[in-house]
Order: structure tokens, then sequence, then C-alpha cells
């Protein structure tokens, strides 16, 4: 699919935490879109300038498109995400990306994510309980400590939807009282036969995790990330 003018009204905004806000859009121009998961879409947040937002949301739902924004500090993107309010339309295009669901599914697929580099997994693990894959799953969420924690309740639902998912919280900066893991992501996540992965997130944590992978016998058609 080739990426495409978007005109999207703000239908919600949501703040999750005081860093991450979610925003769900109705589609204007064109009124619906597809996308494969894992894809993402551009919004325009100022004349010159746009940015990558990872949609979020289920891709059987064409009318509408969600994305989770990380916008706590200053910048363009964050500022500009900021100023909306609902009923605001915002220019974009897409959809974009090359970090596409394999449905050629493993006996076991990993994701790896930190901070709102979980957005994708979500539209990732939507099709796979359209699919009824029986694929052991295993997500690893990366965040600093449980101040940043956000969205658990849908991972908890696909632990309903999917019989063979679980999802493992690392806190880099945890508490006293954690008794999760602690440490990175690419401490926790291993290299394993027959396992596609999906890495989304912080661009070290991306380079390091499939420069590990791939050190250790993983194929790189075997990642994604």
């Amino acid at each position: 699919m080739k990426p495409q003018k978007l005109k999207l009204k703000v239908k919600s905004i949501e703040w999750l935490t005081d860093k991450i806000v979610v925003l769900l859009f109705t589609t204007v121009e064109p009124d619906a879109i597809e996308w494969v998961p894992g894809q993402h879409i551009g919004i325009k947040v100022a004349d010159d300038t746009s940015r990558p937002y990872c949609i979020y949301t289920n891709s059987n739902i064409n009318n509408e498109i969600g994305i989770i924004v990380s916008a706590g500090h200053s910048g363009k993107g964050a500022d500009y995400i900021k100023s909306l309010s609902e009923g605001d339309l915002v220019d974009g295009f897409g959809p974009v990306g090359r970090h596409k669901i394999n449905t050629d599914y493993a006996d076991s697929i990993v994701f790896a994510a930190t901070g709102t580099g979980i957005a994708p997994m979500f539209s990732i693990l939507d099709k796979m309980v359209d699919d009824k894959v029986e694929s052991k799953i295993s997500l690893f969420f990366g965040l600093r400590d449980s101040s940043d924690i956000f969205m658990i309740d849908l991972l908890e639902g696909y632990k309903v939807s999917l019989p063979n998912f679980n999802y493992e919280i690392v806190y880099s900066n945890s508490e006293a009282s954690w008794e999760g893991l602690s440490g990175y992501v690419t401490d926790v996540v291993e290299a394993a036969e027959n396992t596609q992965y999906y890495i989304v997130g912080h661009k070290n944590m991306v380079i390091d995790l499939k420069n590990k992978l791939t050190s250790n016998g993983v194929s790189e058609e075997n990642i994604v990330g």
C-alpha cells in the first residue's frame, strides 16, 4: 500500500500517565483507510515537520485510528499533540512502515518493547487473536518504574483471548518492593530456535537486542524491528 494523504479528526484524548497520551482519530479524507498491523502514520506537527506514530488500534476498524504518544516533554511533536482538542482536524499521511506482522507464525513469538514502542504490538496481537494463533507468545515491556506503566488491562485481556500468551514488565529503575524482572529488555530476551521476534522502542535497545540475537544464531528474517 502506498502512503496517502490523510485528514483525521480527533475523537478522544486520554492521558494515561503524566507522560503518555492516547489519541483516537476518525478518518475524514479518505473516509476509511487500511493498514497492516505494525505500520505507522505520519502526522504534520509544523509547516515543515512531521512525526511518525505507530498505530495501536485494531486493523479491522478502518474508519478509526489510534496512536500512543510520549508527550511529557517539550518539542515540536509533543507540543503539537498537547495543543490538540477533541474535534480538531489533523493532517497526516500513511500507512507506512516495513515493520509489519509476519503471518507465517513460528512455534514461538517474542515481543520486546520499551515505552510507547508497545503501541504496534497491540495491533499485531489483535490480528493474532483473529487468526486464533496457538504459538507460545511472550511479551517483555521495558519501563523505567511503576510510574510509567500503562495499558496493562489490554495485556491482561490477551491472556484470555490468546491461549499461550504471557507478558513480563521489566523495570530499569525498580523499587525495593518490586518482585518482577529488573534491568533492561536486552538482558532478559534470549535467542531461541523456531522463534520470531518483534522489537520496537528506544533506538539503542533495538540495535543492541538485534545484535544480541543475530550473534546468537537468530536469522534476520525472524526479526522485525
